[in-house]
């Protein structure tokens, strides 16, 4: 029988990069920071196998604030390994977000970190923006006022609709992963696709399809306007060092290190 509540330690906790990346060229535009745990009977553990443990312990706001610690401690490295500036991407639960500290919060640790906010976004689901709609709004305006941007993850859900986009001054729309799956042989999945690509072109959104796996679904995408791209087609979530090792690499081959006698090409 699986446990209800495993035991959790921070110190076995962390953070792993996924990459998103450009529809049209395929570069690295940013990474979201997502978390593992390293359980010592269970080995690497993905989020869904203790969320609710954190939730039901009312741990789930630390492990947040922890997380985005992390990352913006380790932008600095994504950022020379790229040999540009990415965004990074977090997520944040719907109890940090309606947490009266939740903007200070991530003030101080943007200051900490020295991290340009401009290159932050964080990720809401709507579950998490309408839990306190007036105090969620406030905390969104006053960051992105200093730069930090706003993505609603998990879009094309049951829960998800159009009016909270209208509600909340968001970036970026993340279709998720469910919707993703459907292309290209569900006429349905094709239709809330083109929807809000459409209806985020019309806004100047950006819009991020989760969960591509094969070249069928990314030619759709791109197809109908769909900015980033995200999922096992790009890389799975590694660690810190994987990806930075990967961002290097791809550096040396648009500067052409070690091509002798040819011209660089951009990747």
């Amino acid at each position: 029988m699986r446990n209800a509540q495993p035991i959790l330690r921070f110190d076995e906790m962390e953070v792993y990069y996924q990459p998103i990346v450009n529809a049209e060229s395929r570069k690295i535009t940013a990474v979201e920071a997502l978390v593992r745990w390293n359980s010592p009977e269970l080995g690497v553990v993905e989020p869904e196998g203790f969320l609710d443990s954190l939730i039901a312990r009312g741990e789930i706001a630390s492990m947040d604030e922890w997380v985005l610690s992390r990352a913006l401690g380790d932008y600095g490295a994504f950022a020379t390994a790229a040999g540009r500036s990415i965004r990074m991407h977090v997520n944040v639960s719907a109890q940090r977000a309606v947490d009266q500290s939740f903007a200070a919060s991530v003030e101080s640790m943007i200051r900490e970190s020295r991290m340009d906010p401009r290159f932050l976004e964080l990720e809401l689901t709507e579950q998490s923006a309408v839990r306190d709609m007036p105090r969620v709004a406030k905390s969104i305006i006053r960051l992105q006022d200093q730069g930090v941007r706003f993505s609603l993850d998990d879009f094309g859900t049951g829960y998800s609709n159009f009016s909270s986009l209208h509600t909340y001054r968001m970036d970026t729309i993340k279709v998720d992963r469910s919707i993703v799956n459907g292309l290209c042989d569900d006429a349905a999945a094709m239709s809330i696709c083109t929807t809000i690509s459409q209806f985020a072109k019309n806004r100047n959104y950006g819009v991020i399809a989760e969960g591509v796996v094969n070249a069928r679904q990314e030619a759709f995408l791109v197809s109908c306007g769909f900015t980033e791209l995200q999922g096992y087609r790009y890389g799975m979530p590694t660690k810190k060092s994987t990806m930075v090792a990967r961002m290097r690499e791809s550096q040396k081959r648009r500067l052409g290190v070690g091509v002798s006698g040819t011209q660089a090409v951009a990747a």
